[in-house]
């Protein structure tokens, strides 16, 4: 009875992982793009740093956040090719 009460919990969370980490890429892919975007198409004032305030919540944050993010895809997919075994 245990044996297949595991199984079937196994094959449940390698779904959810699954779900999980196409959500990650997903995720990831739109904010390091909305970010890259923004860095490099939004202008700004004409002697304002290129860092600015503005470029750093609508650029780099985004970016950086799209990066961890398909980094815990990669992670997330690793781990699950590792419980396949």
């Amino acid at each position: 009875m245990f044996p297949l009460i595991y199984e079937s919990v196994t094959a449940l969370t390698i779904e959810v992982m699954k779900i999980a980490e196409a959500m990650l890429v997903t995720d990831g892919a739109v904010l390091l793009g909305y970010g890259a975007l923004s860095l490099l198409f939004v202008p700004g004032s004409a002697h304002e740093p290129y860092l600015s305030s503005g470029r750093w919540f609508y650029g780099v944050l985004p970016a950086t956040l799209g990066l961890a993010s398909l980094a815990c895809a990669l992670w997330l997919g690793l781990a699950g090719l590792r419980s396949r075994e």
